[in-house]
């Protein structure tokens, strides 16, 4: 305060402060919770509709997947018919691998040894 003596009257000021930012007004707290609700709110839209938009990309794939390799039919007779020659495959070893084991025993059996002209030293 200050004091003037000739009038003998004090004078105050009476300084009013506005709250510090962390302390919010009821109005200001309501305004933020109205402010989240609505991103909550445009956040959700956002997300179904990015949902939607793959959905649809997703159908569009599969199409063109299906028009440029063909359809599942197709893989389905490829696989089948190599399942087919996988077991043809296995029926031919069944029934020839005697007779190969038994042709190779008698090649490594029976070898004709033949020593070179070099090491007998008959030279013509």
């Amino acid at each position: 305060g200050v004091y003037n003596r000739q009038a003998g009257v004090y004078f105050f000021c009476v300084m009013i402060r506005r709250p510090p930012r962390s302390t919010q007004s009821r109005s200001s707290a309501a305004s933020d919770v109205y402010k989240r609700q609505v991103h909550g709110e445009a956040r959700a839209a956002a997300m179904a509709e990015i949902e939607s938009l793959r959905r649809e990309e997703e159908k569009k794939f599969e199409m063109e997947v299906k028009r440029r390799f063909g359809s599942n039919q197709e893989e389905e007779d490829l696989g089948r018919k190599t399942k087919e020659e996988i077991e043809q495959i296995y029926r031919d070893y069944e029934q020839n691998k005697e007779q190969v084991i038994s042709m190779l025993i008698e090649r490594v059996m029976n070898v004709q040894l033949t020593f070179p002209k070099v090491l007998t030293g008959k030279f013509e």
